[in-house]
């Protein structure tokens, strides 16, 4: 669950089989970031990452 700095709260569920995450995005659904609901997103495979 995260909250933005105006105080809305967004939960993200990143659920799936490896290969095939699909974040879930819920907020309210006359709230400001009601576009995130959409459900358009994709995620990659949990691991590390160094920048470099």
């Amino acid at each position: 669950m995260l909250s933005s700095s105006d105080g809305e709260l967004i939960v993200v569920r990143n659920g799936g089989p490896l290969d095939a995450l699909v974040p879930v995005v819920e907020t309210r659904a006359g709230g400001p970031y009601s576009i995130l609901n959409t459900k358009a997103y994709v995620s990659s495979d949990p691991g590390s990452h160094r920048a470099g």
